[in-house]
């Protein structure tokens, strides 16, 4: 904390940023003192020293802030993604009006097997506020994939593509589908409304693993089945390998049930040969470990039992969405980064683990990974 209230106002920038590094770091600039203090700038910069020149010092277009700076807080971090998670905390508990503090991110799939209309519905997360995580499918890197993983669910599981006619059920007059042989026609009576929601349930169980998994079952069913001469059988299965190739890619890489969404996050840790390890699930960060890359196998052993615990299902705390948004942002980010990012559910292997502590670490690696997706 860097104290001002008594210095003259063209003396502030220069006790600022005799205090601070040129390094990546939130900052906060608040006016008054203690309790009484409010934030009027929360910032995350790469650089907190040139930050705090440029906004108390009138450097720039934006307005000069040393007339109404009194306090000055900064915390340096190793990675853009904890200066951003620690942006928004700050934002949440002292600017929580300020624009742009509410982040969001990723497009998911509702579908809710108790529901009065259980079909399909692409949302985003702020539209599905206080919604059962486990109904909530993603995240998707865009609203198109989020289009693409329902049409897979509604033709691999027969569910309803017109939610209108299923709202009117056991009177609706049945859409195509039902005479293309491609739904069992809830709307109309034809199926129990039981056994379609438990479809639904079904869909929602293959919707909580990675596709890969299935991908790489169904390539191992063909293998068997052409050896076995079930020729019919193979073909079969290889369309259902062709649907499911419109689901994978770096857009799909995150999508499980909200309840099971976990983040494993390497990050560079601001200290020369190490990484820091932080855990993100339920919508809140958990600090691992930090890693001395020299000796990254010890730590991830050591560390294993506790990663572990971190998978499986989780309740989601109140007022979750909006950190979910913002993790979500880094997960489908383009740009380049030393960070990366893994899922949680299935647990990530140790060697993937190991290549991650070393990239972010800069030991033995040339070029920065993206963070989107997460490592094979």
């Amino acid at each position: 904390m860097i104290d001002l209230h008594q210095r003259p106002a063209t003396e502030r920038a220069a006790v600022v940023c005799d205090r601070l590094r040129d390094r990546p770091g939130v900052i906060v600039f608040l006016r008054g003192r203690g309790d009484d203090a409010r934030a009027v700038l929360v910032a995350a910069s790469g650089d907190l020293r040139a930050f705090a020149m440029k906004r108390l010092a009138g450097n720039g277009p934006r307005v000069d802030l040393a007339a109404v700076t009194d306090e000055v807080r900064a915390s340096e971090t190793g990675s853009g993604f904890e200066a951003d998670w620690a942006r928004w905390v700050l934002s949440s508990r002292l600017a929580p009006s300020e624009p742009g503090m509410r982040p969001s991110g990723g497009a998911f799939v509702s579908l809710e097997p108790a529901g009065d209309v259980p079909a399909c519905r692409v949302v985003g997360l702020v539209d599905r506020a206080g919604a059962d995580p486990g109904t909530l499918i993603g995240p998707f890197g865009r609203r198109s994939a989020a289009d693409a993983f329902a049409r897979l669910l509604d033709d691999r599981f027969e569910l309803c593509r017109e939610p209108s006619l299923l709202a009117r059920r056991p009177g609706a007059i049945a859409c195509p589908y039902k005479e293309m042989g491609k739904c069992p026609a809830p709307c109309d009576g034809s199926e129990p409304m039981e056994a379609y929601r438990e479809r639904v349930r079904a869909a929602l169980e293959f919707a909580k693993r990675p596709v890969d998994i299935e991908v790489d079952s169904i390539r191992m069913a063909i293998e068997e089945a052409t050896a076995a001469l079930e020729f019919e059988w193979a073909a079969s299965l290889k369309d259902e390998l062709a649907a499911l190739g419109s689901v994978r890619g770096a857009a799909f890489a995150w999508a499980t049930t909200l309840d099971r969404f976990g983040v494993l996050a390497v990050l560079p840790s601001g200290r020369s040969g190490w990484a820091r390890l932080v855990v993100h699930r339920a919508g809140e960060n958990h600090h691992l470990a930090d890693v001395d890359a020299g000796r990254a196998g010890e730590a991830i052993d050591a560390c294993r039992d506790r990663l572990t615990a971190a998978c499986g299902p989780w309740t989601i705390t109140p007022g979750a969405d909006e950190s979910i948004g913002l993790v979500c942002r880094y997960l489908f980010a383009k740009r380049k980064t030393r960070s990366t990012f893994l899922r949680l559910d299935p647990p990530p292997g140790r060697d993937a683990v190991l290549r991650a502590i070393r990239r972010a670490a800069k030991v033995d690696v040339d070029e920065p990974s993206e963070t989107t997706g997460a490592e094979p």
